[in-house]
């Protein structure tokens, strides 16, 4: 049974020693859309604690689903840890739109654990790295290949070893990653581009979403989705493949999408179905010419086999073919 915990917010905060992330996991049931990331829709934290606790503070709730212990496995994957280490908090309920900060996220359609994958692998293994970071400072040795992990145990070639308590409170030290502030200046000059102020006819909402580590890993910049009313997922989806083409000897920048034909279909209405000629099976010359003859004249004619006549539904049969006078003949269908 995967161990849990109630705490408000400033419990949580005051009680915390060691490294903390805190990030956004979206509000299930919502339109994504909505669901851009700023600093007062933080509603998860990841605490790596220096008495070596690891806990997860959420406001989803597990409501027979297993979600808390497929939270705890996610982060143990990419943590090395444990999966019993895990402790799940779990945030107070509440109504209000938009929630306050740190209570409950929406527990919607058993999705906790499969919407929210990627993004909390991402966070177990940054703060993984950090730690080993940390580790890699006080040993005196910044080659990160000289480090392994094993349940929470960084060990140096060497034979020395550090658990992630002893360096949790080095890493929360840690500056942020150049590489990620290149990232937000980059982000923030695509928002203020005039490019998407070009065409204000389409009605076009554009959101944000820090969150956002789904796909498959192979963009190399932003990354995007698009959305239309009456579709919860998206009907597009993208990004940027910059300078992708390095190791050939030249770095162009270049974007790519795809469209989900699954979704842009669910959105077509249902078509009527098909007026059609239904017909028997059987072993008979006489049938075969007038199914023939009809189908030359345009009509549909469905010949279902014994045992599954009413497998039909793309088909209205609102007539049938008929043994009649020592031939074969289209009457209306009988009801029954």
């Amino acid at each position: 049974m995967q161990a849990t915990a109630t705490l408000n917010r400033r419990q949580f905060l005051g009680a915390s020693s060691g490294l903390t992330l805190a990030f956004v996991l979206p509000a299930l049931g919502h339109s994504p859309r909505a669901e851009a990331t700023i600093a007062t829709r933080v509603n998860t934290w990841l605490t790596i604690g220096s008495d070596n606790s690891i806990t997860l503070t959420v406001g989803a709730s597990d409501m027979g689903q297993g979600s808390f212990q497929g939270l705890a496995q996610l982060l143990a994957e990419d943590l090395m840890v444990d999966y019993r280490r895990v402790v799940l908090a779990q945030g107070g309920p509440t109504m209000a739109s938009s929630a306050p900060v740190g209570t409950a996220i929406n527990t919607v359609g058993s999705g906790v654990t499969r919407n929210n994958y990627w993004r909390l692998r991402d966070a177990a293994a940054i703060a993984r790295e950090m730690l080993v970071t940390a580790a890699m400072n006080g040993l005196g040795d910044t080659s990160r290949s000289n480090y392994t992990v094993t349940d929470g145990v960084i060990r140096h070639e060497s034979g020395q070893t550090l658990t992630y308590g002893q360096v949790a409170d080095a890493a929360a030290l840690l500056p942020p990653l150049p590489a990620l502030k290149a990232a937000l200046d980059q982000l923030r000059r695509l928002a203020a581009s005039p490019l998407l102020a070009a065409a204000p006819d389409l009605q076009v909402e554009v959101a944000l979403d820090l969150g956002d580590l789904r796909g498959y890993r192979y963009h190399s910049g932003t990354i995007f989705a698009a959305y239309v009313d009456g579709a919860p997922n998206a009907i597009g989806r993208g990004g940027r493949y910059d300078n992708v083409g390095a190791a050939f000897g030249r770095a162009r920048a270049a974007t790519g999408f795809s469209l989900e034909l699954r979704e842009l279909a669910a959105l077509l209405r249902e078509p009527a179905p098909t007026p059609a000629v239904r017909a028997p099976w059987a072993d008979d010359r006489q049938l075969a010419d007038a199914v023939r003859g009809l189908r030359a004249a345009g009509q549909i004619v469905v010949q279902a086999l014994p045992g599954h006549e009413p497998e039909q539904q793309e088909f209205l049969c609102d007539r049938e073919l008929i043994r009649e006078g020592g031939g074969w003949v289209v009457r209306p269908l009988r009801d029954g």
